[in-house]
């Protein structure tokens, strides 16, 4: 683990600069600063490198608190997402509280999020399990708590983007 300068973060934040989300996809070339970051400490890199890595992460908060700007049609399924977890969820619905046909509402979502509205879909629940199992609840429970069909499914995802089982989670 990683731990920022407090004092900096906080220069950063009283400047009205830096709001940190709760997360950034392996993707996103705004986590660039942060990984050569990691890369650097775990390289075992001299003073000077280190320094200069935290630096740039401080720096990138700036602009990482700039969330991207959503088109309406978009805001509306990512709430709807939200609020309906762990219900059954078709296209045809979701675009409807959209407000939009669902071949446009797709292609938008895809082009401001970053991926379809089932992928995002599946990270929510999967970040929602993670949240779970981290207030006691057993992962052979789970997957009708967060919308899965059954725990194969849940297991098969979750492995995917974490890394692990949700039994060896909370393990680590």
């Amino acid at each position: 683990m990683i731990t920022l300068p407090s004092d900096e973060v906080a220069r950063v934040q009283r400047e009205g600069r830096a709001v940190a989300p709760p997360h950034l996809d392996p993707d996103d070339e705004r986590a660039a600063p942060f990984h050569r970051l990691i890369d650097a400490v775990c390289a075992g890199r001299d003073r000077l490198s280190l320094e200069v890595a935290v630096a740039e992460a401080i720096s990138a908060l700036a602009v990482i608190s700039n969330p991207p700007a959503y088109s309406r049609p978009v805001r509306r399924a990512k709430e709807y997402l939200h609020h309906h977890l762990a219900d059954s969820i078709k296209l045809n619905d979701l675009a409807a509280h959209a407000e939009l046909d669902k071949f446009h509402l797709c292609r938008a979502f895809r082009t401001q999020v970053g991926m379809p509205p089932h992928a995002y879909l599946i990270h929510l629940r999967i970040a929602r399990a993670k949240e779970l199992l981290l207030r006691g609840v057993r992962a052979s429970d789970l997957a009708p708590l967060v919308g899965l069909y059954d725990q194969a499914q849940l297991t098969r995802h979750f492995r995917r983007l974490v890394g692990t089982t949700p039994g060896r989670y909370l393990s680590r």
